[in-house]
């Protein structure tokens, strides 16, 4: 079993809390001392990469308005900001010495710059009590991951204009591409309802109460893919927005 984990952001807050007639900027170096930051070291969790995102606090203003430009020596360097925000830096020993402002064309303070660690992880279903499982916290590491890194920026915030946020987790998802496929949730020996949408996936609910007694229960045991509901599709679905299937699965699993 897969899953695939944007766990967490470091925002970078670009110029100072104020608005006003100067420009946002951070230099250089700031911007990539976030990125050295080693990840919290979990058994199982393979970090995959690395993405800078910038977005504007200010209204109307979209990640298409915002350019950014390093002001080196040996020329300005434009740097390409996608409609999501994503955006990457060049690394160079000539830029870490020079250790140019990285100036962009909104008000100071108005910007924010994210950085965001990608991860994988393998979780391997076990047949207990007549019933192939997985735990529930290895569904949802995020939070040890965010205690350990919330430990490893705190040094940085002297020296840097840093603040630690996390992106919310409502839920995840499981996915398989098996028509027969099921999933369910037991928590405390009591199955919780679960939401099963159009496209097949099962939308898993996030409790912290639930981390060290809950378990999911899968059948088949393998073909799964878990990944963090970045997509809001947990919310649509408590909104209405989302179809689900109203019918129950006819297969059963023995839960105990």
């Amino acid at each position: 079993m897969t899953r695939f984990l944007v766990a967490c952001m470091v925002t970078l807050w670009i110029g100072t809390t104020a608005f006003g007639e100067e420009l946002a900027r951070m230099r250089y170096s700031s911007a990539l001392r976030v990125t050295e930051i080693e990840p919290p070291k979990i058994d199982g969790v393979v970090p995959t990469s690395m993405r800078f995102f910038v977005r504007s606090i200010a209204p109307g203003v979209s990640p298409d308005d915002i350019r950014m430009t390093l002001k080196s020596k040996a020329g300005d360097l434009v740097i390409s900001v996608d409609v999501n925000g994503r955006f990457d830096l060049p690394v160079s020993k000539e830029l870490r010495e020079e250790d140019p402002w990285l100036i962009a064309n909104q008000p100071k303070g108005s910007l924010r710059m994210e950085f965001a660690y990608a991860f994988e992880q393998d979780i391997e279903p076990r047949w207990v009590n007549q019933a192939w499982q997985v735990s529930y916290q290895s569904v949802f590491p995020h939070v040890h991951f965010r205690s350990q890194l919330t430990t490893a920026i705190a040094g940085m915030k002297e020296s840097l204009p840093i603040d630690l946020s996390y992106t919310q987790c409502e839920g995840a998802v499981l996915s398989n591409l098996n028509p027969f496929a099921f999933a369910k949730l037991v928590v405390n020996g009591v199955e919780v309802e679960m939401v099963e949408l159009m496209d097949g996936d099962f939308v898993i609910p996030f409790d912290v109460e639930w981390l060290e007694d809950a378990r999911v229960i899968v059948s088949p045991p393998y073909g799964w893919t878990i990944s963090i509901d970045q997509s809001n599709k947990y919310l649509k679905v408590q909104s209405g927005m989302h179809p689900m299937l109203k019918s129950a699965r006819t297969n059963e699993l023995q839960a105990d």
